[in-house]
């Protein structure tokens, strides 16, 4: 269900995920994890099924890349909204660069596959910084 805060995003419009080594496996932690959440989102709260994507309405490829902080994996994959419409989900936007790829429950395993195929291939992200993990105190 599209709450009030959220803007469905046109059928042209790209959406980005972060890459991990096992993004299936992710994908449903992903997913689980966001209707699990106990923090309010914003002055809201729902208890919605969805993915998280980055997503700026109207925006081509490299603006969402751009504006997109929340990627911040060395890799990205790009999906249009029409191709998860065909499959029967509803894309939003909801604030900044992100967006929810909205599901009616959590996804078996062989929804999730669709899920994740429906991205393109892997591409390198041009903001990535690796993260230098703080030295071990002596």
């Amino acid at each position: 269900m599209v709450e009030t805060w959220q803007t469905l995003l046109a059928p042209t419009d790209v959406i980005l995920r972060g890459c991990r080594k096992d993004p299936l496996e992710r994908l449903l932690a992903s997913i689980r994890a966001h209707h699990e959440s106990d923090r309010p989102r914003y002055s809201y709260y729902s208890e919605e099924w969805g993915l998280s994507v980055a997503a700026v309405p109207g925006a081509d490829e490299a603006v969402v890349l751009r504006r997109a902080t929340q990627l911040r994996q060395s890799h990205y994959r790009v999906g249009i909204v029409s191709y998860f419409r065909d499959l029967g989900y509803e894309v939003v936007h909801e604030h900044q660069a992100h967006g929810l790829i909205l599901f009616p429950g959590m996804l078996d395993i062989e929804d999730a596959a669709w899920i994740a195929a429906t991205f393109g291939e892997p591409r390198e992200n041009p903001y990535y910084q690796k993260r230098s993990r703080p030295h071990a105190p002596k």
